[in-house]
């Protein structure tokens, strides 16, 4: 029992060790990443997603193609809604840890629906209200009562097959 006590001490004070040297995440916590040394190689130019080309229906959704890649904005519920951003002419299989998929034998009991205005792609339910600005693929949340949720500061942008979203 103490061995593997002791053990377990010795495997967390060295991963302790390889993060505190890291700045927080997110949420806080250290993140542990691999030193790579900065050399021309590996050092990428960020790649904005840029301004809206077109945009697609979906059910219950938009899908936005950009300059640099695509967004789908679909709503799962008049409260929830899914956001996905790819670089590729296509989605991958939609999977998520969070989000349960909806049966079949299931009918949906709300609507969505989506416009498009001079400066926007829209998408409303019944509780939110969804805005995509055309210049910049900038997507912004809001009630129905029109009160700012959340938005993003800044395009999604890519560095390498790495993502930042700009809050």
């Amino acid at each position: 029992m103490i061995r593997i006590f002791g053990f377990a001490l010795c495997v967390c004070s060295i991963a302790f060790a390889q993060t505190t040297s890291n700045p927080p995440n997110v949420s806080g916590t250290p993140e542990t990443r691999p030193q790579q040394a900065a050399t021309a190689e590996n050092a990428v130019a960020p790649v904005a997603l840029g301004a809206i080309r077109a945009v697609h229906p979906v059910p219950n959704g938009l899908e936005i193609e950009s300059e640099n890649g695509r967004l789908q904005i679909t709503a799962l519920q008049d409260d929830v809604i899914r956001v996905r951003a790819t670089r590729a002419s296509q989605f991958a299989a939609k999977y998520s840890y969070a989000v349960l998929p909806t049966p079949a034998e299931v009918q949906q009991s709300f609507s969505a629906k989506t416009q498009e205005i001079a400066d926007a792609a829209e998408l409303d339910t019944a509780a939110l209200h969804i805005r995509v600005d055309r210049r910049s693929s900038t997507v912004s949340f809001l009630g129905a009562d029109g009160a700012f949720i959340a938005g993003d500061s800044a395009s999604i942008t890519w560095r390498g097959d790495e993502f930042t979203v700009h809050r």
